[in-house]
């Protein structure tokens, strides 16, 4: 079961792999990465959607 808080945050992982935890419970798998300098992040699929 995924702890729910006031607000959204973050688990990271390494290499720019973390979950974002929203406030309801939904959990977004995301890579950060750079792309000509600049930061991205690409969502990499959701758990706990009803």
């Amino acid at each position: 079961m995924v702890e729910t808080k006031r607000k959204k945050y973050k688990v990271t992982d390494r290499d720019g792999m973390h979950v974002l935890v929203t406030e309801k419970g939904v959990v977004s798998f995301r890579m950060d990465y750079r792309l000509n300098g600049r930061r991205e992040t690409m969502c990499l699929g959701k758990y706990g959607i009803c």
